[in-house]
């Protein structure tokens, strides 16, 4: 196991005898992240762990903070995921509130499907399943305004006052950015201020999103 690992779980392993706790070790789980880009040699097998001497089971994909990570640092779990979501929420609308006046669903709607987890983040996905959730987006409004999936999406959404998917998802990305580029915590203004922030994914995707011509 690395040394660094090794240190870290030993640290966790001595608060825990220090303030009467013990670490679970049936719910912690490790993730092998191997690096393709790097030049340095890198093991293809994934070191042992252990806590309190019991190896920790390595998974594929695991849920933090309601957000799909896998090994590969891609965010198609996540925009799958958003995707069934937006299709039950609409579903369920649909049915509780079927009869309810064109006004009431279209707040319903904007209050319990236009908020989409994590989009701000999104730069590592495939365009088809991106696409999906757009349609999805697209497709659960008109249905639950009675409308026909072949309605024009830009000429309804403006009508009735809602974004469509492109534009809520540059807008939440857009306050996204404002609130980070403002905030008054002492890593992230350090991270802003270096050279990496220019570069990174997450900065070059807002730009792609909402600085575009």
């Amino acid at each position: 196991m690395p040394a660094t690992l090794e240190k870290i779980i030993h640290v966790c392993e001595t608060f825990g005898a220090e303030n009467d706790m013990t670490f679970c070790d049936r719910k912690t789980n490790c993730m092998f992240f191997p690096c393709h880009r790097s030049r340095l040699p890198t093991c293809s097998t994934p070191p042992s762990v252990k806590l309190y001497g019991t190896p920790l089971p390595y998974v594929l994909s695991v849920t933090y903070l309601g957000y799909q990570i896998t090994p590969d640092l891609s965010d198609d779990d996540s925009i799958r995921n958003q995707t069934r979501q937006l299709y039950t929420k609409a579903n369920s609308l649909i049915r509780t509130f079927g009869n309810c006046s064109a006004e009431v669903k279209r707040i319903l709607f904007v209050a319990h499907c236009s908020p989409m987890y994590c989009v701000q983040l999104w730069n590592n996905h495939s365009a088809g399943v991106l696409q999906r959730l757009r349609v999805a987006y697209h497709d659960a409004f008109k249905i639950i305004m009675s409308q026909p999936r072949s309605t024009s999406n830009s000429l309804f959404f403006a009508q009735l006052g809602v974004d469509t998917f492109d534009a809520r998802r540059r807008k939440l990305t857009h306050s996204f950015a404002a609130r980070l580029l403002v905030s008054g915590n002492g890593i992230i203004s350090l991270l802003l201020r270096s050279d990496a922030f220019p570069r990174s994914q997450f900065w070059r995707r807002y730009c792609q999103l909402v600085c575009r011509p």
